[in-house]
């Protein structure tokens, strides 16, 4: 059986960004402590886990579905930093030099590209493993062959959870997890995957 880690790159390069200090850059000033966490997130990552295979799936900047049902989708969340916004295209630049698949898609988020990938992994057999901070995420974890490795703070600390683990951190099992947040703390998003398989959208990440 193999192992695929599938991260979001979204998610990581913004908890490490507000990891570590903005005074990490190079001699021309450009600020790297988001592509620095980022890379030493995935270095660890593959060497703890050791996969068989890994996939980054990013946001676009386009409206997605949601903003279409839901026109003020997102709209209260604070703007993204721009020292944040000038290292994504860095990390993109270390994964190609890693050989790392980095996938997205027009019209859905990072979650949803990861949910897809997840289904048709654990329907081949393969176990899958969610690299994220955002606790949407645990709905997609069904045993034996999906789990969360969550990111609780920095750039090291990660949790593995399997519906058991959802259960117990939350009162709940995974597949009422959206309804449970909706609820009582605050609004989640349903990880819907996408319309097309990763594999025939991936030929036009970049």
């Amino acid at each position: 059986m193999a192992k695929v880690l599938l991260l979001d790159g979204n998610s990581l390069t913004y908890r490490a960004f507000f990891a570590l200090p903005t005074d990490m850059a190079t001699a021309s000033g450009q600020v790297t402590n988001a592509v620095f966490g980022f890379t030493s997130m995935l270095l660890n990552l593959i060497k703890d886990q050791d996969p068989d295979g890994i996939v980054v799936a990013f946001d676009r900047p386009e409206p997605t579905f949601r903003h279409e049902m839901l026109p003020e989708y997102k709209a209260q969340r604070d703007p993204t930093p721009e020292l944040l916004i000038q290292q994504f295209g860095l990390v993109r630049e270390v994964l190609d030099a890693l050989k790392v698949p980095a996938v997205d898609l027009v019209g859905f988020e990072a979650d949803d590209v990861l949910a897809t990938i997840a289904t048709e992994v654990a329907e081949a057999g393969d176990e899958a493993i969610i690299v994220n901070g955002d606790r949407d995420i645990y709905q997609m974890v069904r045993d034996p062959l999906v789990k969360v490795l969550y990111n609780r703070r920095g750039v090291s600390d990660y949790a593995l959870y399997d519906e058991a683990g959802i259960a117990e951190r939350t009162g709940v099992t995974p597949d009422l997890y959206p309804q449970y947040a909706a609820l009582g703390r605050r609004p989640v998003r349903q990880s819907s995957g996408c319309a097309r398989s990763w594999r025939e959208d991936s030929r036009q990440a970049h």
